[in-house]
């Protein structure tokens, strides 16, 4: 049974189409190295290792994993920035919808209660993001919701562009066709391709906010 095993996982690797549709998932990513800094809490070292394995998922194809652990990283990195402003303000205000009334968290326990929609609401009300990244939070949050209920989001070919209209959003999210020339022939990759450049760009932004 393991030898089976062995000689699929083997064969799988070693297939040349499989290694060349894995180096195009590669090539399309958009690399700028992101520093976590020098002395790693356990939390930025379970968010490193998270994107690591992140990472080799897209190369691999395994594009509902990706979108998952994006959400996991996000939720975890907005946790981090939420707590470096609780330890100055001592206290959080959010909202979970625009018509909705202002929630409060006043201790560390309830600031690791939120959910990932709270603390996407902490961060609108405090402005952590430039509004194309939050624009891009929410939908990873959004695309995340619609894979977890078992429907993979995929993108149509509208012009010279790529899209995908997430219910109960305003706006589409829309990628350019010459930005990921090397998916063209894999589009059902596109969705984790969004969520994964879109996270990383947000890690950009918020890390060197965060010491601990």
């Amino acid at each position: 049974m393991v030898m089976d095993s062995y000689e699929t996982l083997k064969k799988r690797y070693t297939d040349e189409e499989f290694i060349q549709s894995a180096a195009a998932r590669r090539d399309a990513l958009e690399y700028e190295k992101i520093t976590f800094g020098k002395n790693l809490s356990p939390r930025k070292k379970y968010i490193l290792m998270l994107l690591k394995d992140t990472h080799a998922s897209f190369y691999i194809g395994n594009y509902p994993a990706v979108i998952a652990m994006c959400g996991m990283m996000l939720e975890s990195m907005l946790n981090l920035k939420v707590k470096v402003h609780f330890s100055i303000t001592k206290f959080i205000e959010y909202t979970r919808s625009p018509s909705s009334p202002v929630q409060r968290a006043t201790t560390e326990e309830e600031i690791d209660n939120l959910q990932f929609s709270d603390l996407i609401g902490v961060c609108h009300k405090y402005n952590y993001l430039s509004n194309e990244l939050f624009q891009d939070l929410r939908n990873i949050h959004k695309i995340r919701n619609i894979t977890i209920h078992d429907k993979m989001p995929y993108f149509k070919r509208v012009d010279e562009n790529y899209v995908f209209d997430i219910p109960g959003a305003k706006f589409p999210v829309i990628i350019s066709r010459d930005s990921v020339k090397p998916l063209i022939s894999d589009t059902s990759s596109l969705a984790a391709y969004y969520c994964l450049t879109r996270t990383r760009k947000i890690f950009h932004a918020l890390i060197a906010t965060i010491d601990d």
